[in-house]
């Protein structure tokens, strides 16, 4: 038997070294007899002369996984048998003392993780019970918390440690790409860290960062060679881990939004290199969306900075560049997801961010302005936002006015009616649009009229003499030649605004 066991890790880890090219491992994916042998040997270790061939069949297991064929293969075999031996090992190498077990264990489960990931099998993982069930309130029914837990129990030692804040720790970065792994495929496992308050080690971890980074003051040389800062680096493992965490897990994102004085700290390093500044800002926007709580923390001022200025002044400076990057529409969604909190609706409006578009489309980009038609729709539901916007759209920049843009203006007509009505080019506007738009824009277009005629006699006359009447009437009778569903939805709603105007 321990010749068998020799033999077999010799083997695995041969293939190790050649499953790293594309066709060879595609080659072992396609070849079913073998990868069924290789799990079926991938359980807990009993002897201590089976670590070397469980070591290596996982290492192997874990290469192959980046083949779509191979992780089919072994899911189907886990549904099929129902096994959870194979997570049972990978907590068994996990809560050994051995390093190699551990970061072996960690490659294979950030393997699993994200073929997870790419084939949805999210649901299987997180009801695979676990058979270490006790009496505790703490202890884990399920083998995704087991596998949470101990992954945060090793966070936790290497947090008291502190050797991320003072070199290049690939542990570290090879432990908080498996937790981030796993959380962001596993709700069962979002929750438990929730339960286990792990959201609060995550900041004291944000703490540590921001204590050691302000010691440093930004000299010249990490400026320089800010990509190959090993401390920024561990920094952004820390902001990836966090926003995994809170992936539609709102009682996370309340946690995190208790605090976020250090990221306002960290700030000035997060703009140093490129994957801190794409992580941060995915992070806002996961903690943004869907978060009252994470609204009012945004405007949270330290030092007279808070996030939200920040994300603003990040906006107007990439839209002054002459090439935007990424990082546009990403501040301008966060921005959005902003709007319903007054104080961030009113730090958004101070600055150029509601304008902004006019720099990039008299500069014929018009790649970005999708994000910023939804960031004025957002902000139009408001009396504040649509006053702004009907401002904005007085540039000569931005004409003729952009049909995307009329949800916007239904909304402004509603709050802003008076601004609305002494502008001609509005009413221009919604009068091309019903004679030219297309059902939405009839719709959006019909929308606003409707709201500034109700109640209010002056209004009508105003619509009637600036000829909005007889585009409604003119569109009503060629909605009526149509079989469409959505045309006919957008003739009923005409019907009742051309009633509205002749009463």
């Amino acid at each position: 038997m321990l010749e068998q066991d020799s033999i077999s890790g010799s083997i695995c880890r041969t293939l190790c070294v050649a499953v790293r090219h594309k066709c060879v491992r595609a080659l072992l994916a396609s070849t079913k007899d073998c990868l069924h042998n290789l799990i079926d040997t991938l359980r807990p270790i009993e002897a201590d002369n089976q670590i070397f061939a469980r070591t290596q069949a996982t290492l192997l297991l874990g290469y192959l996984l980046n083949d779509t064929s191979a992780s089919d293969t072994l899911w189907w075999e886990l549904k099929k048998n129902n096994s959870n031996l194979l997570f049972e090992m990978l907590l068994q190498f996990m809560e050994s003392d051995d390093i190699e077990l551990q970061s072996t264990a960690m490659f294979c489960l950030t393997q699993l993780a994200q073929s997870i990931r790419k084939e949805n099998k999210h649901t299987f993982i997180d009801n695979v019970r676990s058979g270490n069930v006790g009496s505790s309130d703490c202890q884990p029914e399920y083998i995704v918390e087991e596998l949470c837990k101990i992954l945060m129990e090793i966070f936790k030692e290497h947090l008291e440690k502190k050797n991320f804040l003072t070199r290049q720790d690939d542990t570290w970065s090879s432990l908080c790409s498996c937790m981030a792994s796993l959380l962001s495929v596993s709700p069962r496992s979002r929750m438990y860290a929730v339960h286990r308050q792990f959201p609060r080690v995550l900041n004291l971890a944000l703490q540590a960062f921001r204590d050691k980074l302000s010691l440093q003051g930004k000299p010249v040389d990490v400026i320089r060679n800010a990509n190959s800062e090993p401390i920024l680096n561990n920094l952004y493992w820390v902001l990836t881990l966090a926003n995994s965490s809170m992936l539609d897990c709102a009682p996370c994102k309340e946690c995190f939004s208790e605090d976020v004085t250090s990221h306002n700290k960290l700030w000035p390093w997060y703009m140093m290199t490129e994957p801190l500044r794409d992580t941060i800002m995915h992070l806002l926007l996961t903690f943004t969306n869907d978060n009252p709580k994470g609204w009012s923390a945004m405007c949270a001022c330290v030092s007279g900075h808070s996030l939200a200025s920040e994300v603003c002044a990040l906006v107007s400076r990439e839209a002054s560049r002459p090439r935007a990057s990424h990082l546009l529409p990403l501040a301008l969604r966060v921005l959005t997801h902003c709007t319903p909190n007054q104080h961030c609706r009113s730090l958004i409006l101070k600055t150029d961010v509601i304008s902004c578009a006019c720099k990039l489309r008299a500069r014929n980009n018009d790649s970005y302005t999708e994000a910023w038609y939804k960031l004025c729709e957002a902000l139009s539901r408001h009396a504040d936002g649509a006053s702004a916007l009907i401002n904005v759209l007085s540039s000569p920049t931005l004409r003729p006015i952009p049909r995307p843009l009329l949800t916007s203006l239904a909304h402004a007509a509603h709050h802003q009616r008076l601004a609305f009505l002494q502008s001609p080019d509005l009413l221009e506007v919604l009068s091309g649009s019903l004679l030219t738009g297309d059902t939405s824009e009839i719709v959006s277009a019909s929308r606003a009229v409707w709201a500034l005629a109700a109640n209010n006699h002056r209004a009508k006359l105003v619509l009637r003499s600036s000829g909005i009447t007889t585009a409604v009437q003119t569109t009503m009778q060629r909605l009526q030649r149509s079989n469409d569903v959505a045309a006919q939805r957008a003739l009923q709603l005409l019907t009742y605004t051309y009633n509205i105007l002749q009463t």
